[in-house]
This record gives structure tokens, C-alpha cells and sequence, in this order.
């Protein structure tokens, strides 16, 4: 058993120690409700992580096939497919078929999906001077560092996991 760790109550914000409390519990509960609040503002422009991932992924790639697209993002052909319908309403890219294999559909980022996937990227960054602003310098630091090796860390994991088809022990 760990000695007593510093919480932040979850309704009141207030700090305190608590014997009993799994840090791990607390970090999970803290990064669903960030998950959350980042799910809750893209929703609020318009779209879901998955399509912004979407339209990230094609702003830096000319033309993806679907099958491409769908590796890349980590979801299925099928959800792609539902992705893109969604995403083609709203003007943000184009579908056509391959002129050499019908089977391949190619995506392309149109011009109103730059400029929405613009003007999201300078909404986040606004966001994210909010946010930070009651930070210092060296504190958002510390936080890019721990940020940037938990990203690499659990990208290793599921790598592991993905090549095994087992957790990592």
C-alpha cells in the first residue's frame, strides 16, 4: 500500500490526503474528463475526434484511399466509409473512384475543409492560451514533458500489444 496521496476532490476541487485513494484511479477519472471536454468542444464546432483526425490526416497526405485512411486512423473500412459520408456533407472533402481499380476510393481534403480544419486548429490554440494562461513558463514545460512521454510510452504499448495480441506485462 502507498502512503497517503494528494487528491483533488472531484466535485469540490478541494485538495486533500487520503490513504485509501488509487492515484491511478484519480489520474484516469482526470483524463476522462479531459478526453471529454476536448470531445465536447470539437463537437460544439461541428465534428467528432475520429473525423478530426480525419481531416488532420488528409491535410498533410494529397489524395488517401479509403483502406489507406482507415489504417492510419485506426478505425474500420465501414466506419470510414460513415466518416467520410458525414464529412462529404458538410463540404470538408471529396470522394471519386480509382480510374484504374473501381474497388479503390480516393479522399481528398477540399478547399471549405482546409479552412474548417484552420479555423478548429486556431479555435484549440486559443483554447489552449486560456487554459495555460494561469500557468508559468516552466510549468507548461514540465507539463509538454510528462505529456509528450506518456504520449510516446502508451504508443509503445499498444504497438506491443498490436504486434502480440497481448498486454504488455
Amino acid at each position: 500500500m502507498h502512503g497517503p496521496v494528494a487528491t483533488v476532490h472531484r466535485e469540490s476541487g478541494e485538495r486533500h490526503m487520503d490513504a485509501d485513494n488509487n492515484i491511478y484511479t484519480d489520474l484516469a477519472y482526470q483524463m476522462l474528463i479531459l478526453h471529454r471536454n476536448m470531445n465536447i468542444s470539437l463537437t460544439k464546432l461541428g465534428l467528432t475526434r475520429t473525423q478530426m483526425h480525419i481531416l488532420s490526416y488528409l491535410s498533410r497526405h494529397d489524395v488517401v484511399k479509403a483502406s489507406e485512411l482507415a489504417d492510419a486512423v485506426g478505425i474500420s473500412y465501414s466506419s470510414v466509409t460513415w466518416h467520410c459520408n458525414e464529412l462529404e456533407k458538410q463540404a470538408l472533402l471529396t470522394r471519386s473512384q480509382s480510374a484504374t481499380d473501381r474497388r479503390n476510393v480516393h479522399i481528398r481534403l477540399t478547399d471549405t475543409g482546409k479552412a474548417k480544419l484552420r479555423d478548429i486548429r486556431e479555435h484549440r490554440k486559443q483554447q489552449l492560451l486560456k487554459l495555460f494562461a494561469n500557468f508559468d513558463e516552466a510549468e507548461v514545460h514540465t507539463f509538454m514533458t510528462l505529456i509528450s512521454k506518456v504520449n510516446r510510452f502508451a504508443h509503445e504499448m499498444w504497438d506491443e500489444e498490436a504486434r502480440t495480441g497481448l498486454p504488455p506485462r
